[in-house]
């Protein structure tokens, strides 16, 4: 079960921080920034640490935020946290992801949610994401390992190819 902390959520690799799970919470801030932004431009900051795989998740990140028609600025390297604030700001961007674990330990990896101000995500925030995540697994519940819902339901993504760097 996907549940979220401080601004966002950490879990073990391999075991619950997996490149589907992290899909699938990057899917629902997706849905959360549609809905909180509709019929406006939104653009997100994605960055990352120096942690396993970090880079690789926020790139995946990337991926699913551009075929929801969110314009991406993918950091071109591992900055701090406070980096990708600064660049919210200055780009004026709706939000952005963060792939660290913060103090945990090294087998962790999370992700942390930032909103238009560059501050971490409040628990209002988060649990609007989280409640969007519930919904993505009533309508695809076998996505996490559960047995029932039929795959053929699965929604088709708007794609946009384009993916940008700071």
């Amino acid at each position: 079960m996907i549940k979220f902390g401080t601004s966002g959520w950490r879990a073990v690799m391999g075991e619950e921080f997996t490149f589907q799970n992290v899909r699938l919470v990057v899917q629902a801030g997706a849905n959360y920034l549609k809905k909180k932004y509709p019929g406006k431009k939104v653009s997100v900051i994605v960055n990352y640490d120096t942690r396993f795989l970090s880079e690789r998740f926020a790139l995946e990140a990337a991926k699913i935020l551009s075929h929801n028609m969110i314009h991406v600025y993918l950091s071109d390297r591992d900055a701090p946290s406070q980096a990708q604030a600064y660049q919210i700001i200055r780009r004026k961007a709706q939000a952005g992801i963060n792939f660290t674990a913060s103090f945990n330990p090294p087998e962790y990896n999370g992700l942390k949610f930032n909103t238009e101000t560059g501050a971490p995500a409040l628990p209002e925030v988060t649990d609007k994401i989280e409640e969007e995540l519930g919904d993505l697994m009533e309508e695809e519940p076998f996505l996490l390992g559960k047995k029932s819902g039929p795959a053929s339901k699965k929604p088709k993504p708007e794609v946009d190819e384009t993916l940008y760097e700071l």
